[in-house]
């Protein structure tokens, strides 16, 4: 519809309108722009009957309201430039970020007939999520539908549900209650690896299982058994120490991991049994004759194994007593009565905690174990070596205790394990009385080859005996058992000792060219003795000590440090310091007076001896004659000169004469006659005759 427009320039009155007024409103209604137009009342259009034209005026967009019960306002942002409405049907690029609340942002599957709604954690600060740049299509991974390409199985906790999710198919192929036993679906993984697809083509090795960070309570034992899971070489791994494999909840079981099969894989978990399980992880030989023997060149890495008192939170501090028989590791050739052939088995940067058995090794060429990047806490026996268990070694280690470690390596004497141990710490205490040491090598056993055996921070009570090595089969302690050098490295290294004790030793501690054996104490403070002790047995067969050699830093000061030494040695009982050597070099013979006093101070040349007591007295014994040497004399003072003989009750006598004290007065005499004068002469000559000085 067109509005007439009558263009007659009629402008009309102040009271009437004039035809241009009717125009102007006219041609407003007629697409015609005549001026800007602000309107301030309410304006209603029927639903559908607001459109706006594109800017070529051919298309318009129609405003349409929603089946709304109610009056409702939309506001418009407060734009600061020129922007865009956003629509639903339209791809469009956002230009500044958008805020949903939780649960609000839902994205529809491609059916439209469901949504993912995104729900975010409670988190109390603006947290970046950055997605990972791709350079192809993929797909967001997630706990719960996790596709593991390097392993058949991935165990899982959703609420209160186990569940193993098969990483070919990605179906959940078993589940169960993970509040109650975890093991059974762990189980059933293991033993349907057999039957997965992708591994038919080969039926003798691989496959595994990967369980995730979490609590998992298991009272049933897990089996990594050639029989149950039909195939060598496969694994359990977990996500590091948050993979929890509880054992706590169970009444008794005699191992919490068995495993029979060769090359099996234990890894990066944390394992914890109550004082019921005998045994953490057994590695159990296995097999008959003419058969493959099972569990050889097993990998147990990365695992914390602890006793039912070992700390939740793996400080290593405290003292917690560990469970009697309970055993980390066992490494066992005995199944029955037959002993299996078990060898080239590896166990990497594991920590145990709180165990009476940290390593067990029982039967022939079971300790064929290699042992690297230990820590071991409160284990009675880190490492126990038995019935004819083979060679070892065991490297970069450090085993600590409080009052219930007593021994790094035990080989009893029905082993026979030759044993190369290098790197290799220890922090041992135990209850006082009780035996210590870092290798302990019971009689009857074989002689085991330990090189670069280095001890540090012993900790011991007064009575305890303390053995960086004790061979009771060759009746050897100390760092050189057997035959077989230590090397050229540091062989042994003490801090802060209350007690040690090397005795019997039949051959050297060897040790670089130009290195002395150092005893080191860890202190800064001045006049802190660190020494050696040497004792013995005494008549009841106790041991006692005899002996001390000691130095200690009298001025600690970095760049200009003074030191002393000393021998100290037991009279009736009582230790007596001997012999000292002062920083100036002044050697002190005796004990509180210091008898003797060898010093040097303002020589240029040794060659001068000074005696003196508290009052500085030249003194002698008499059982020894002093003698000058030939073309020597006696030089004295200038100034205050020299008394020979300080009272007269003092003897003296010269040329081998017998010394006498100082004679009487002999009055002077005036007016004598030559008969008295002759007299005189006489007593006079008489004197000289007895001092020595006339013959």
């Amino acid at each position: 519809m067109v509005w007439k427009v009558v263009n007659i320039g009629n402008v009309g009155t102040s009271s009437k309108f004039g035809s241009d007024d009717t125009d102007k409103i006219n041609k407003l209604f007629s697409n015609v722009d005549v001026d800007d137009v602000t309107i301030n009342s309410d304006w209603w259009f029927k639903d559908g009957k607001f459109n706006l034209w594109n800017p070529a005026g051919t298309f318009y967009t129609t405003l349409k309201s929603g089946a709304i019960t109610a009056n409702r306002t939309l506001n418009l942002p407060a734009i600061t430039g020129t922007d865009t409405l956003a629509s639903l049907g339209l791809a469009q690029t956002f230009t500044a970020a958008k805020t949903f609340n939780s649960s609000l942002l839902k994205l529809r599957n491609p059916a439209n007939t469901a949504s993912y709604i995104i729900v975010p954690s409670a988190i109390t600060s603006d947290i970046n999520l950055t997605l990972p740049l791709l350079t192809a299509n993929d797909t967001v991974a997630t706990l719960g539908n996790i596709v593991n390409t390097n392993h058949t199985y991935t165990i899982y906790i959703d609420g209160t549900t186990v569940k193993a999710r098969n990483n070919i198919t990605g179906a959940i192929d078993y589940s169960g209650d993970a509040t109650n036993d975890c093991a059974p679906t762990i189980n059933s993984a293991l033993a349907n690896i057999q039957n997965i697809t992708s591994l038919s083509t080969d039926a003798y090795w691989g496959g595994g299982i990967n369980i995730l960070h979490g609590h998992y309570i298991c009272k049933t034992t897990i089996s990594l058994d050639v029989d149950d899971v039909g195939r060598h070489g496969a694994s359990i791994v977990g996500e590091g120490w948050g993979t929890l494999l509880d054992f706590t909840p169970s009444s008794t079981l005699s191992r919490g991991i068995l495993t029979q099969m060769n090359k099996p894989i234990l890894r990066d978990f944390r394992i914890k049994g109550n004082s019921n399980v005998t045994t953490l992880i057994e590695v159990q030989g296995h097999g008959s004759a003419g058969t493959l023997p099972r569990n050889n060149s097993a990998t147990i890495e990365g695992i914390l194994l602890e006793g039912p008192n070992a700390n939740a939170d793996f400080r290593t501090g405290e003292s917690f007593a560990p469970v009697t028989g309970q055993i980390g590791i066992w490494f066992n050739a005995f199944v029955g009565a037959t002993n299996q052939l078990m060898f080239y088995h590896h166990v990497n940067n594991c920590k145990f905690l709180s165990l009476d058995y940290g390593i067990r090794s029982t039967g022939v060429n079971a300790t064929s174990v290699f042992v690297s990047g230990f820590v071991s806490h409160n284990c009675t026996y880190f490492w126990y070596l038995e019935s004819s268990a083979g060679s070892s070694a065991l490297q970069n280690g450090y085993i600590e205790g409080s009052d219930y470690s007593r021994y790094g390596v035990y080989v009893d004497s029905t082993a026979g394990a030759s044993l190369l141990m290098t790197n290799v710490w220890g922090e041992l205490g135990i209850t006082p009385g009780q035996e210590c040491a870092l290798v302990k090598i019971e009689s009857g056993a074989s002689n085991g080859n330990f090189f670069g055996s280095s001890i540090k921070n012993i900790i011991a009570d007064s009575d305890d005996l303390f053995y960086t090595v004790k061979d009771d089969n060759a009746t050897q302690y100390g760092l050189y058992p057997g035959n077989y050098a230590i090397g050229n490295v540091k062989a042994f290294h003490i801090d802060t000792v209350n007690e040690e004790y090397i005795g019997d030793c039949k051959h050297s501690i060897q040790v670089a060219a130009e290195e002395p054996l150092e005893v080191f104490r860890d202190s800064n403070t001045a006049n802190q003795y660190a020494g050696i002790r040497l004792g013995a047995k005494d008549s009841n067969g106790d041991y006692q000590p005899y002996g001390f050699v000691l130095s200690k830093i009298i001025t600690n000061t970095a760049g200009a440090i003074d030191g002393e030494m000393s021998l100290w040695v037991k009279q009736a009982g009582s230790s007596k310091e001997s012999l000292t050597v002062t920083k100036d070099g002044v050697l002190k013979c005796g004990g509180v007076n210091r008898r003797v006093i060898i010093d040097e101070t303002g020589l240029t040349a040794g060659r001068t001896l000074t005696f003196e007591d508290a009052s500085g007295k030249v003194i002698t014994n008499s059982a020894v004659d002093v003698t000058l040497a030939d073309g020597k004399d006696f030089a004295l003072g200038s100034s205050s000169g020299t008394k020979i003989g300080t009272a007269t009750t003092q003897k003296l006598g010269f040329f081998n004469a017998t010394p006498i004290q100082q004679k009487s007065a002999n009055a002077d005499t005036s007016g004598a006659t030559l008969t008295q004068l002759e007299t005189e002469v006489n007593e006079l000559k008489q004197l000289l005759r007895d001092y020595g000085l006339m013959a």
